[in-house]
């Protein structure tokens, strides 16, 4: 199906490792210089700011991991993550600026994770889920923190109050007020998603 990741990447196929060690988020000193060079190489322009487009350019020319740069769900909440994050304050309204740069890395590291785990749950591919696709993945979400009767656990996640559908941005709403760990898909087989 045109657009669905499944095809192109799973858990499996992702080098976890190298996508930390790609995402300089730390407050040391050599974090910091990294993420200097980093911005320097997304900002081809020159301009101290990054668009949308350009961080999605930076993602697949500087840090070259087409798992990520394919996930633009999550390129897009970690960018307006990292807007919200600075309330806005800062000069670059509608752009990320150096000082919001290490809060859209650390979003994107972890909405990178909520979306291979959504892509698992949406096995129609189109990037929506269903409260039939809830219910068979239910039994291998418990180790991530989600538990519980289906329908109950669906109807939380479903901010549109009965259309059935949960969206990513949805999944990421509940996923953030149940302070859920998605780090366990680090160390863990695809195996279980695979058969559900």
């Amino acid at each position: 199906m045109a657009g669905h990741v499944r095809g192109t990447y799973g858990v499996e196929a992702i080098d976890w490792a190298a996508l930390k060690s790609a995402l300089p988020v730390d407050a040391t000193p050599a974090d910091q210089q990294r993420r200097f060079q980093m911005f320097k190489s997304f900002d081809t322009d020159g301009t101290k700011l990054l668009s949308l487009a350009k961080l999605d350019m930076g993602i697949r020319d500087v840090l070259q991991m087409d798992a990520v740069f394919d996930c633009k769900p999550a390129i897009m909440r970690a960018y307006q993550a990292a807007k919200h994050h600075s309330g806005g304050h800062d000069r670059g309204e509608g752009f990320i600026t150096p000082k919001e740069f290490r809060s859209f890395l650390i979003a994107l590291h972890q909405f990178f994770d909520l979306y291979v785990i959504f892509e698992h749950i949406d096995t129609s591919g189109e990037r929506r889920v269903s409260p039939d696709e809830l219910a068979r993945a239910m039994p291998h979400l418990a180790r991530f923190g989600i538990s519980g009767d289906p329908a109950a656990v669906f109807a939380e996640m479903d901010q549109n109050q009965g259309d059935d559908l949960i969206l990513f941005e949805q999944f990421c709403e509940y996923a953030l007020r149940k302070h859920l760990s998605f780090n366990a898909i680090e160390q863990e087989d695809d195996a279980e998603f695979d058969s559900a």
